[in-house]
């Protein structure tokens, strides 16, 4: 509990109603602990990135794409006219399959990989999830170039602060 106290400072409620403690100078910690001071250190005092603009999850995205889901739908048919009922890629690889991997399981890897080669599922499916990522690299620009720009601070003044350890 010291420690997290130490770390994260009075910002985090649990903590509010405690005194920081006084470093070897006398002052008082940051109220937002060492982690804020080391985020200042290695950021120059830039803001902290938005990171929601990381929350592209482009994958899932597609995946919901009638591009996809018809190109699925077809490698289903295909599995199934190889004798495989699935409804979904994800069902063989979910499948509690015994180990070692047996010959239904090799079987099935077989099918799936040519029917995904026939349906062109997986290049369906890249090209359906470059163009949300372009279409989403294009919206939100301006926040990444300045995550960018932040990573970049920190990561520079990361090798500086190592550097200047190993002295």
């Amino acid at each position: 509990d010291t420690e997290r106290f130490l770390l994260v400072g009075r910002i985090d409620a649990a903590y509010t109603d405690r005194t920081l403690p006084e470093d070897q100078n006398g002052d008082p910690l940051p109220e937002d602990g060492c982690h804020g001071e080391a985020d200042r250190i290695l950021s120059d005092g830039l803001p902290g990135p938005d990171w929601s603009v990381t929350n592209n999850d482009s994958h899932s995205v597609a995946y919901r794409d009638e591009r996809v889901e018809a190109a699925e739908e077809a490698w289903s048919d295909c599995m199934r006219g190889r004798g495989f009922d699935y409804d979904s890629v994800d069902e063989p690889i979910n499948r509690d399959w015994p180990e070692p991997a047996g010959e239904a399981e090799i079987a099935t890897a077989l099918a799936d990989v040519d029917c995904k080669v026939e349906t062109n599922l997986v290049g369906v499916w890249v090209g359906v999830e470059s163009e949300f990522q372009e279409r989403f690299i294009r919206d939100n620009s301006a926040e990444l170039q300045e995550l960018k720009h932040w990573l970049e601070t920190v990561y520079r003044n990361s090798e500086q602060v190592l550097a200047d350890a190993d002295r």
